[in-house]
């Protein structure tokens, strides 16, 4: 059988084709621990769906319909390691490069309404990589606040 993700011939065993082990939902679900280590992990699996190397549309509607953008936002939200905010950030950013804006993983990130202050918390407080996506993010849902050089005395 030829994997849609990997456009190959995939095993779990050999290829550690995460599609042919039904190892995605167990992924997203792991995104609800308390564990920062256990998140980051799952995530950076996640990642490898998303990577240049497979097709991304497909792994996007594949993610889309496990709802891993809600258990990504979450895990933003609940976890203040920055390999956990650079890795959601990543993949947030990548479900809005490919699922464009009529798409319903655009409607359920523009509608959480505490995404763009943890997003503003990431360009403030994060380092290079994930102050650059949290913009990007912001800019892409013209939420991107204007922040002021005048000082008020």
């Amino acid at each position: 059988m030829v994997c849609p993700i990997h456009r190959g011939v995939c095993s779990s065993h050999e290829t550690f084709c995460l599609l042919d082990a039904k190892a995605v939902e167990r992924l997203i679900g792991c995104l609800e621990s308390e564990n920062s280590k256990v998140v980051g992990a799952a995530l950076a699996a996640i990642i490898t769906l998303l990577d240049e190397r497979v097709d991304v549309d497909k792994s996007v509607v594949l993610l889309s319909e496990a709802n891993a953008v809600r258990h990504v936002l979450g895990a933003l939200k609940d976890h203040r390691e920055e390999s956990v905010r650079r890795r959601s950030l990543w993949v947030i950013e990548k479900f809005l490069m490919r699922g464009g804006e009529g798409s319903v993983v655009f409607d359920d990130i523009s509608r959480d309404r505490s995404l763009p202050s943890t997003l503003v918390r990431a360009f403030h407080h994060g380092e290079g990589n994930t102050r650059q996506m949290a913009e990007r993010i912001l800019r892409h849902l013209n939420r991107m606040p204007g922040f002021s050089n005048k000082v008020v005395l």
